[in-house]
C-alpha cells in the first residue's frame, strides 16, 4: 500500500503513528503543509519521509504523491489538496478536531459553513471518509447533513511505554498525590483542580497536587493557592520536560483533566491514563468518551463543576482498591487499544475494506476506525446516550 499522510507539521505526538505506517506500508511519506521554524517541538527536519508542500520546490512532487497514493490521510493542509485528489475519486480520509468549539451556534456563520462544505461536505457522495480525533466531530458534521455513517473514531497517539508490571507501578505511587499538567491559560481551567482541592481540605482529606506548566495564568493561580490556604498542599511545579512528566505521572495516584470543550483531543489523558493514573476529566474534553469508560478505566465529570469534581477525588480517595484498578484498566486501555501501531494497523483494514466495497459497520467495535456514532457535548445529553 502507498498512503500519504498530510498535516501541518511533524511533531512528537504524531512521529509514533507515521513510524507504525512507514513499518506497514510499502510506501508511506508525510506532507509538512506549514513552515515550522519556531516552533519548538517539530520533528520534521529529522526524518526522511517528510516531504514540505511549503516549499516551492516540493509542491510538485507532493500533488503527484497525492495523485498516486491507495490511500491519502489529509489532515491540516489546503483544501485545494482534498479537491485535487477528489476530482480522481480515491479513497481518501480527513482527520479533524471538531468544527464548533465556540458553540454549535457557529454553523451558520456563512463563512464557516462554506468553508466545511468546501472540505467535507461537497465531497460527500465521494470516497472520502472522516476520521473523528473529536468525540463531537462527527455530532458537529451531523447537524449539516452529513452522513455519519463515513465518521470513524481516531485522535491521537502519542508514543507509549509498556512496563513489566503495571501493577507494580501502580503500588509504588506514592499515596493521596494527584497531579494536574498543561499549559497555564484559560481554557485548561487549573483554577477548578484547586478549588476542588480546598474542598478536600476542608473535609480532612491528605493530598498533595502537583501543578506542572506555565503561562499567562500562573500568578492568579498563585494567588489563589495563597488566598485559600493551600500552598502547603498545592504546589507550582513549572515547566518540565517530557520525561520529567511522565515521572510525576508514574508516581501520582490521580490526574486531573479540566479543560473546557476547546480542548480539542488532549493527548495528556492518553499519557497519564498510559501512566496507570486515575484520571478524573471533563466530559467536553474531545478525547474524553473515546478514551474514558466512565466509572471502568476513568471518571468523568461535567466539566465546570467543581463540587462534582471535587466528590469524584475525594470518591477515589476514599476507595484505593478501586482507584488502583482503574488505573490499571487505564493502561490497558492504551496499550491494547488506543496506540500508533493498532490505529495504524486498524486504518489499513478499514481502507482495504472500503476498497473492497465492503460493509465495514461492524469492522472493528470500539477504539480507532469504530463507528464515530453522535455523542453531544451537553452534559445531560451526553449521560442519556
Amino acid at each position: 500500500m502507498k498512503l500519504v499522510l498530510l498535516s501541518s507539521f511533524l511533531n512528537h505526538h504524531q512521529q509514533p503513528l507515521c513510524e507504525a505506517f512507514r513499518s506497514l506500508c510499502d510506501d508511506f511519506c508525510f506532507v509538512a503543509t506549514e513552515s515550522t521554524c519556531n516552533v519548538g517541538y517539530q520533528v520534521s527536519g529529522e526524518a526522511e519521509y517528510v516531504l514540505h508542500y511549503f516549499e516551492d520546490s516540493e509542491k510538485d512532487l507532493v500533488r503527484q504523491k497525492i495523485l498516486e497514493a491507495d490511500v491519502v490521510i489529509f489532515g491540516a493542509c489546503p483544501t485545494e489538496l482534498i479537491e485535487h485528489r477528489m476530482k480522481e475519486n480515491k479513497l481518501s480520509f480527513v482527520y479533524s478536531e471538531r468544527f464548533f468549539k465556540k458553540g454549535i451556534w457557529r454553523r451558520f456563520i456563512p463563512s464557516t459553513r462554506k468553508a466545511i462544505k468546501r472540505r467535507i461536505l461537497n465531497q460527500s457522495d465521494k470516497r472520502l471518509y472522516v476520521l473523528s480525533a473529536s468525540a463531537f466531530l462527527s455530532y458537529d458534521l451531523s447537524l449539516l447533513g452529513y452522513p455519519i455513517e463515513k465518521c470513524f473514531k481516531w485522535g491521537y497517539f502519542p508514543r507509549q511505554r509498556e512496563y513489566e508490571n503495571i501493577g507494580e507501578v501502580i503500588d509504588n505511587k506514592k499515596p493521596n498525590t494527584i497531579l494536574w499538567c498543561g499549559r497555564l491559560i484559560g481554557l485548561k481551567h487549573a483554577e477548578h483542580a484547586v478549588s476542588a482541592v480546598k474542598l478536600l481540605k476542608d473535609n480532612g482529606y491528605q493530598f498533595e497536587l502537583n501543578i506542572i506548566g506555565d503561562g499567562i495564568e500562573k500568578d492568579n493561580l498563585e494567588k489563589l493557592i495563597n488566598r485559600t490556604g493551600l500552598s502547603d498542599h498545592v504546589h507550582l511545579i513549572g515547566s518540565k520536560s517530557s520525561d520529567e512528566v511522565r515521572k510525576y505521572m508514574e508516581n501520582s495516584q490521580i490526574f486531573l483533566f479540566t479543560s473546557n470543550r476547546m480542548e480539542g483531543w488532549g493527548a495528556v489523558l492518553n499519557e497519564s491514563m498510559n501512566a496507570g493514573c486515575a484520571v478524573v476529566a471533563g466530559h467536553a474534553i474531545g478525547s474524553v468518551p473515546f478514551l474514558i469508560d466512565e466509572g471502568i478505566n476513568g471518571e468523568v465529570y461535567e466539566s465546570g463543576n467543581v463540587k462534582e469534581l471535587y466528590n469524584k477525588i475525594a470518591t477515589l480517595l476514599d476507595n484505593p482498591q478501586d482507584m488502583r484498578e482503574m488505573g490499571e484498566r487505564a493502561y490497558h486501555t492504551l496499550v491494547d487499544e488506543w496506540n500508533a501501531k493498532e490505529a495504524a494497523t486498524r486504518l489499513i483494514a478499514l481502507a482495504q475494506a472500503l476498497e473492497a466495497d465492503e460493509n465495514v459497520g461492524n469492522l472493528f467495535v470500539s477504539g480507532p476506525c469504530s463507528p464515530a456514532g453522535i455523542i453531544k457535548d451537553r452534559w445531560h445529553k451526553r449521560k442519556g446516550n
